[in-house]
């Protein structure tokens, strides 16, 4: 028997008009729906690590090119130096960096609040290309700690007026099984061997948490990175 029932999307040839004013509702309907998921995360494609060298590269070109990079970050440490610290790191440009962070490091209470914007110095272009990579560079490869130590000790970031890609490698990446977005790598500094990192990256490739070892003359430190509110703006 022959079904008297029609597709609801499908229009009689006879009008038109009414055809056209069907699909032009449609398409009205998807345009919105369709720019409305470009901007959402959910809808964007989903970060892949089937090479994880190309995976960790990414990420640092994503920084390099970001016009603002913001995060907060919780630090804790434990073995030849102990750590508990709770902080923020937010770049803008070349020329605007707040790095804040409160806790104690090596059994002292500490209060980091650094602003390379308002110290009063002018800083020439290249300079502040190479501060914004020394604090991105040296946070993807030996994680936000070591700068953080500096901070404490009153000195600056490290390598900030050039040369971090060099002094600090990293190399042998490998994921670890069943976690797929569990990104591991070895880390050398000025040509020796210094620890070994474990990165975990979100869906988008968003750092999400660090853990590492760091070898030291008096015994491993054992340290964990967490971080949040995560935000890469090309």
């Amino acid at each position: 028997m022959e079904s008297n029932l029609q597709d609801p999307f499908v229009l009689d040839e006879r009008f038109p008009s009414v055809r056209a004013m069907h699909f032009a509702s449609r398409s009205s309907f998807l345009v919105p729906l369709f720019l409305a998921c470009a901007w959402l995360p959910s809808c964007r494609s989903a970060f892949t690590m089937d090479d994880p060298a190309l995976a960790f590269a990414r990420l640092e070109d994503r920084l390099a090119a970001a016009s603002v990079v913001s995060l907060e970050f919780h630090v804790t440490a434990e073995g030849a130096v102990a750590a508990d610290l709770r902080g923020s790191l937010r770049i803008e440009g070349e020329r605007e960096v707040h790095l804040r962070a409160q806790g104690s490091f090596a059994g002292q209470d500490v209060r980091l609040s650094s602003d390379w914007e308002t110290r009063g110095r002018a800083r020439a272009p290249e300079s502040a290309r190479q501060l914004r990579e020394a604090i991105l560079v040296g946070w993807t490869r030996m994680g936000i700690l070591h700068n953080l130590a500096r901070l404490s000790e009153h000195e600056g970031i490290d390598h900030a007026e050039g040369g971090v890609r060099e002094w600090v490698t990293v190399g042998s990446f490998r994921t670890e099984s069943g976690r797929s977005r569990d990104l591991t790598f070895d880390l050398s500094v000025a040509g020796r061997p210094a620890g070994t990192a474990t990165l975990k990256l979100g869906l988008l490739g968003d750092p999400m948490r660090r853990r590492q070892t760091v070898h030291f003359p008096s015994g491993d430190m054992r340290v964990v990175e967490e971080y949040s509110a995560v935000s890469i703006r090309p």
